[in-house]
């Protein structure tokens, strides 16, 4: 499944491979029984949200709804991954997240064996644990504490 030409792929052809890389190593529910479903079910958690409700994993609702995947993905693989989450990070602009996204798709997709029968071989720990909703606030902040002004105290 490597996409050998991978300029040639189209964000759709790329997704639907993607889809079918999901279907075919993350459960209709709850973790992936290995570190390589858990890190393809991490990733499809931050496509998912931006795509149906504009969630950035960095800011506001999002850091509730996929800050835990994003921070789950920093520590849990490749060096490659990881650094595509940091420019993602900066990203402020539609395009460049949604090229983050398809980057990070592209990565897993192109897994070596080997690296993928490393991941396999790794029990799952699961993102969607209260400890990486946690790092996610501490990282990215708050969604819900609103900054407070004192000047308007004095108004």
């Amino acid at each position: 499944m490597v996409l050998a030409s991978i300029n040639m792929k189209t964000r759709k052809e790329i997704e639907a491979i993607f889809d079918e890389l999901f279907n075919e190593v993350v459960p209709d529910e709850g973790p992936a029984e290995n570190q390589y479903g858990e890190m393809v079910r991490a990733i499809m958690r931050i496509a998912y949200r931006y795509y149906n409700d504009g969630d950035y994993f960095y800011t506001g609702y999002g850091i509730e709804t996929c800050g835990n995947a994003s921070v789950w993905l920093k520590y849990y693989v490749n060096s490659n991954i990881k650094s595509i989450i940091r420019e993602m990070e900066m990203c402020y602009k539609e395009d460049d997240y949604e090229f983050g996204i398809e980057k990070l798709m592209i990565e897993v997709i192109n897994y070596s064996e080997k690296e993928k029968s490393d991941k396999i071989s790794q029990r799952a720990v699961d993102f969607q644990t209260k400890i990486y909703d946690d790092y996610a606030i501490q990282q990215y902040g708050n969604p819900y504490e609103e900054e407070y002004d004192s000047s308007e105290d004095y108004e």
